[in-house]
């Protein structure tokens, strides 16, 4: 079988799950949580797209005349660029952050929240930046620590990423999302065997966390143990059948351990759900001469 781990679908991370916060405690709407669902990353990044409150066009603009006077003001710009996050209108929401943080250099809330926005626009190197200048503002902050580290994978800093790590207090939980971008950095700088008893604590922790199963399925095929790397993405798949990039997984795995039926499937599969997929699995099936090149 050729070097064909290099397809694998990678999850650089299903990484930095942050809260877009208002820089004003009485505004308590706007400190929200919102929820974060997995982003699967194809070939090196991947864009987060936190969820929240959604705001309308008009109510937007009642916010903006409300600004008023006091375009100034760093509060009202950060709290305003949260609106238009909210509304999933990410360049605006940077334009009014830039201006608060050039206004109030050193609030911590309203530096992570031009990080997170710049997470959204895939802008990792920028992300990571604005969090180290939060750290060194409030070194303490752990939950700003973690969204570092996991930025850094996304960034493909994968040294200071597996520092970052390491440097995490050891009473302190490691989420799914970080131990999968921990792996991930540590498989990438080649300590595939750490990252693999890693995952396969995680998964005996958490066993349908997509994100783990992906990291240790990449993490078995990369040792070069192949069928044991398929039966994760096949047991992946079907939590998960709509994710076609776990598909594509599934079945390079599966030429790798010469499973033609089950790796042809898996193509006729994607070819319905993901052609540009189908064709990288086609491309590599003719390379190994599984199929014939009219079968498409």
């Amino acid at each position: 079988m050729r070097r064909i781990w290099r397809f694998l679908t990678q999850i650089s991370s299903f990484a930095v799950v942050a809260a877009l916060a208002a820089a004003v405690h009485p505004q308590s709407e706007l400190s929200n949580n919102p929820k974060s669902a997995p982003s699967i990353l194809q070939t090196s990044k991947v864009n987060q797209r936190p969820t929240g409150k959604l705001v309308s066009t008009a109510q937007l603009e009642t916010y903006k005349k409300l600004l008023g006077d006091a375009a100034d003001d760093p509060i009202l710009l950060n709290n305003l660029g949260v609106r238009y996050a909210h509304a999933k209108r990410f360049s605006e929401a940077a334009g009014l952050i830039e201006k608060a943080v050039a206004l109030a250099p050193k609030t911590a809330p309203i530096l992570v929240n031009l990080a997170v926005i710049d997470i959204n626009l895939g802008n990792f190197e920028s992300a990571a930046e604005l969090f180290e200048r939060v750290i060194a503002v409030d070194p303490a902050s752990e939950r700003v620590n973690a969204m570092l580290c996991d930025t850094y994978t996304n960034a493909l800093q994968h040294s200071k990423a597996v520092k970052c790590f390491e440097k995490r207090p050891k009473t302190s939980k490691m989420d799914p999302v970080s131990t999968a971008n921990f792996s991930l950095s540590l498989m990438e700088l080649g300590e595939t065997k750490r990252a693999t008893r890693m995952l396969k604590e995680a998964n005996a922790a958490s066993p349908n966390n997509p994100g783990i199963m992906n990291g240790l399925g990449i993490a078995l095929y990369k040792m070069k143990h192949y069928s044991e790397s398929a039966g994760v993405f096949s047991r992946l798949v079907q939590l998960t059948p709509d994710h076609p990039q776990f598909r594509f997984n599934l079945a390079v795995s599966q030429m790798a351990a010469s499973n033609r039926t089950a790796a042809i499937e898996q193509y006729n599969i994607l070819k319905r759900s993901d052609p540009d997929l189908a064709r990288s699995v086609y491309t590599m099936l003719v390379q190994d001469k599984l199929v014939n090149v009219g079968n498409k």
